[in-house]
């Protein structure tokens, strides 16, 4: 998956820092907020899939943002990193309750960043490698089922089950939508 990052931070110095070592770790996508209003918005368009949140930010604060993104399902969707002095051990339990998945220190620590930052941008980039090795293994399979034999056809809840000789396979209605190539092949 393409790492699309947002660092909100109202010092323009921490932003450039994060900035060139995302630019290091060969991140492209990256957009900034110096508040939580323009962090909220950039959220709302959908497209960052990695955050860097200062908890000290005005209008609303980094925490105040958390609790929207928490209570809104929004953290499995996002990986946060939290950049900030506030770094006691209740906080973190807290945060990490709160899907926060890493954190850097302020001030900033370049060995910290590398530790918590990199592995995330790497896990997020080899998320998209595993998701097309997936697809285009289940698209093969399909396509040599659906060449050899018509399987029998049913749809239960979110379910498509296709029925061969041999085996049942089952794949969601909306994993069966993302596979376009498979639907030109077999027709």
């Amino acid at each position: 998956m393409i790492v699309k990052a947002l660092i909100a931070d109202d010092s323009p110095i921490m932003r450039k820092i994060v900035r060139a070592n995302l630019e290091k770790a060969n991140v492209k996508l990256i957009k900034e907020s110096k508040n939580g209003e323009e962090t909220m918005a950039t959220l709302k368009q959908g497209e960052v899939n990695l955050l860097f949140l200062d908890l000290n930010m005005p209008e609303p604060n980094g925490w105040e943002i958390l609790d929207k993104l928490h209570k809104g399902g929004k953290t499995s969707e996002l990986s946060v990193i939290i950049i900030s002095n506030e770094m006691g051990e209740g906080s973190k339990e807290n945060l990490q309750k709160m899907g926060v998945v890493g954190f850097i220190p302020k001030p900033f620590n370049i060995q910290a960043f590398q530790e918590v930052a990199v592995p995330i941008v790497e896990s997020i980039y080899n998320e998209e490698k595993k998701e097309r090795f997936f697809d285009a293994q289940r698209e093969e399979e399909l396509i040599t089922l659906f060449a050899n034999e018509t399987p029998l056809c049913s749809i239960e809840g979110g379910y498509l089950f296709f029925e061969f000789k041999e085996s049942v396979v089952k794949i969601e209605k909306k994993e069966l939508a993302k596979m376009a190539i498979l639907e030109k092949k077999i027709l």
